[in-house]
This record gives C-alpha cells, structure tokens and sequence, in this order.
C-alpha cells in the first residue's frame, strides 16, 4: 500500500498549481493542530466543546493580540482509516501465511505509529470559521467575491447565509441580509486534489450567531 506521504505530496504539488478557494490568511489544507501552533505560539487556544462533535474531532478557537476577532477551527483525525488500514492488511496476512509478508508487516507498523504521534500531530484542518470584532456590510463581502451562488436558510436555525461555494467561502447574515456576522472557509476540490466536486458547506447548529 503507498505510503501517506506520498499522497500528501501529490496533494500539495496539484494545491500549488491550481488551487481556486478563498484561503483564510495561511491556513492550508492538511494543516495540523501542531503546525498552526508552531505558527502562532503567542495565541491563545480554547477548545471549544461544540455538541455537534464527533469522535476524533476538534473545534478549537484561535486568538491573540495580531489577529483580528475570533478564529475557529475545526479538526479531525484519520485514526479510523488507520485502524482500517491495519484490519485489512492483517488479513491480507492472514490469507495468504506462506507469502513473503514483510512489506505488509512494515506497513502495519507505519499505520501504527501514524496512530501512535501525539493527538496534535494527528489532528488536520477540514474547515474554519473568522468571527470578526463587529459585523461587516454585506455589500463589502460582495464587493470581494462577487455575486453569492446561492443564497438560503440555515436548516436550525433560519439564520441567512449567502455561499460562493466554488470558493469555499460562506457568509452568516443578520436578518435584514445587510450585515455579516462570520465568515467560513472550506476547501475546494483543487486544494484537496480531488477529482470530483466537494459537497456544499454543510448547514448545521453549529452555524449560530456568534456571541
């Protein structure tokens, strides 16, 4: 099986040449918890216990003098593929106890210490969410992205929001429509290096009015 650097080299590689998201400062895709604490070590980190987590993730608030408002980040790890990795390759042993296993032996052993790395190792960035110090006119938002390619309720909480998705980009609205209230910045097929389209930002209770 190819190795999990491999692929995060190719990934990178494609991200460089064609990625087409609105990116939020220096926050990249496949970021981990470790990286941004490396590049913000002045910055406060709250970890956030959202009620719409899930095992194996994160939502962790970001702030500090120099950065503006409030940044939220939502983590995840990939300890459940790794454990996969591990059930199927063993069986692949299993199957087959007369065979040369020793590169599926090494394998089993690099799943396990990729499960093994400390948690902020292991967690990577999947989306993020800027609360600014006030809200901001909507009008401005526009003004940068362009004309919004859909525009709705949130399923909870009937709060507006207006998508670029080609983007990656979301916008919490006041209900006049006039004033944004947070940003968030997904990443876009490109940045991923997927070949199919990434489905659109979620709406959930985790998109409330900020406090």
């Amino acid at each position: 099986m190819p190795k999990l650097g491999f692929y995060i080299f190719i990934i990178l590689f494609v991200f460089s040449k064609q990625a087409s998201a609105e990116i939020y400062k220096n926050f990249l895709p496949y970021s981990s918890l470790a990286m941004i604490k490396a590049k913000y070590p002045n910055a406060k980190l709250e970890d956030i216990k959202a009620a719409w987590l899930k095992e194996n993730e994160a939502f962790i608030g970001l702030t500090g003098v120099g950065i503006i408002g409030a940044i939220n980040l939502k983590f995840s790890t990939s300890d459940d593929y790794w454990k996969t990795s591990i059930e199927s390759t063993q069986r692949e042993i299993e199957s087959n106890p007369t065979a040369d296993n020793s590169i599926r032996e090494y394998d089993i052993a690099d799943f396990n210490g990729r499960l093994n790395l400390p948690l902020d190792q292991r967690l990577t960035l999947d989306w993020l969410r800027w609360v600014p110090p006030q809200a901001i006119p909507f009008d401005r938002i526009v003004s940068k992205y362009g004309k919004p390619e859909k525009c709705d309720f949130d399923v909870d909480t009937y709060q507006p929001y207006c998508a670029w998705t080609s983007k990656g980009v979301s916008a919490n609205l006041s209900d006049n429509k006039k004033y944004v209230y947070f940003i968030e910045y997904t990443f876009t097929l490109e940045d991923l290096g997927l070949e199919k389209p990434k489905p659109e930002l979620k709406r959930s209770n985790k998109n409330k009015k900020a406090k």
